[in-house]
């Protein structure tokens, strides 16, 4: 007898709560980096940081503080991760941006700038936007190199005909 009260109880339980609306994020962080990549230590690269408020109504954003990770084995930085901010967004906008210097840089597969976040107030009530996180910078090679590559491959194919032709005869 109690569990069927138990049962009926809960089911009515979990009918409320799924018809009770719930806002998870009310927006959304990108991190770009701009400018001309970086091949060589010692470069410079810029990443961009914009807030872009779900288009729900009203949504105006407090901005509180961005919050961000980097990766230290390729890039260096001498400002702070943890950054206040106290801004009104009423519309996509860029809410920083944090120049880094490129140590070593290497395709490793990891986003260099990661773990980015942020915090808000909507009518009051705190927020957090998902984790965004930023590409690898690598090196690109200089047309140059790539030229040379080129060539060097079109000459071994030249070699390799030529000495298939000397061995058929």
């Amino acid at each position: 007898m109690m569990l069927r009260h138990i049962i009926s109880v809960s089911l009515a339980m979990t009918a409320c709560a799924t018809l009770i609306p719930t806002k998870v994020n009310a927006a959304t962080l990108t991190v770009t980096p701009g400018g001309i990549i970086p091949k060589n230590p010692g470069d410079s690269v810029e990443f961009t940081f914009t807030l872009n408020p779900e288009p729900t109504g009203l949504n105006i954003l407090f901005l509180d503080s961005l919050q961000f990770s980097y990766d230290a084995s390729e890039l260096s930085f001498t400002g702070e991760t943890t950054v206040p901010l106290s801004i009104l967004v009423f519309e996509t906008q860029t809410i920083a941006s944090f120049t880094f210097k490129v140590t070593k840089p290497i395709k490793d597969g990891i986003s260099d700038i990661f773990n980015a976040k942020a915090y808000y107030k909507l009518g009051g009530v705190p927020g957090e936007t998902p984790f965004a996180s930023a590409g690898d910078v690598v090196p690109v090679p200089e047309p140059l190199t790539m030229l040379g590559a080129g060539a060097a491959l079109g000459y071994g194919a030249l070699l390799k005909r030529k000495y298939s032709k000397n061995t058929e005869s």
